[in-house]
C-alpha cells in the first residue's frame, strides 16, 4: 500500500514527481503479479494543524489555486481514518491494483475558507 499525494498525476513538487515515478513502477505491466493499492488523500488534518502553527508564528498561509485562479477544495481526513483505510486495503479485493482518492467525511471546503476558519 503506497501513500501518495492527491494530485500526483500533475506533479509540481519534487516529492510528487518521486511518488508518481514509484506509482509507475507499481502499475508497470512488468509487475502485473505485484498486488498494490495507491492511496491518495486529499489533505490531512495533521498537515492543516501544522499550517495553523506556522501562521500563528507569522508565516504566510499558502493557498493552492487552479490554473483558472479558483481555489482548490478539499475534505481533510484524520490520520486515524486514513490509517484504517490503508490497512483495510490489504483485505479488500476491490482496492487491489487501484489508485484510490480518499477524503474525509465532510463536504469539501476551499483553501480560502480554510484560511478564514484558521483566522477566526
Amino acid at each position: 500500500v503506497l501513500l501518495s499525494p492527491f494530485g500526483a498525476q500533475k506533479p509540481l513538487l519534487h516529492f510528487q514527481r518521486a511518488k508518481l515515478l514509484l506509482e509507475g513502477e507499481l502499475t508497470s505491466p512488468d509487475r502485473a503479479d505485484l498486488l498494490h493499492s495507491i492511496v491518495r488523500p486529499t489533505a490531512f488534518f495533521k498537515s492543516l494543524s501544522m499550517q495553523v502553527g506556522k501562521v500563528q508564528r507569522g508565516s504566510p498561509f499558502i493557498l493552492f489555486q487552479r490554473d483558472d485562479g479558483s481555489c482548490m477544495r478539499s475534505n481533510p481526513i484524520s490520520g486515524v481514518d486514513l490509517a484504517k483505510y490503508m490497512v483495510d486495503c490489504f483485505n479488500d479485493v476491490g482496492r487491489q491494483n487501484a489508485v484510490l482518492d480518499i477524503g474525509g467525511p465532510h463536504e469539501p471546503i476551499s483553501m480560502k475558507r480554510q484560511r478564514e476558519l484558521i483566522f477566526e
